[in-house]
């Protein structure tokens, strides 16, 4: 797998555990970079009601 695509219904935080253990990820809206926080592998991006957003695989950890 090398990206998700997350469709927001209401816009809110979104959470979740890493696809990629061991990687980072990156998440862009409309190709734009969306501030992405973590605590080991569990994610979370705000999110607009509406919107899809992309996950990428990241080389970062």
């Amino acid at each position: 797998m090398l990206n998700l695509e997350i469709r927001s219904e209401k816009g809110n935080v979104c959470h979740l555990n890493n696809p990629w253990k061991g990687y980072g990820i990156r998440v862009t809206e409309n190709g734009v970079p969306v501030k992405v926080s973590n605590a080991g592998e569990k994610y979370s991006f705000a999110t607009r009601a509406g919107k899809t957003y992309m996950l990428f695989l990241s080389t970062r950890s």
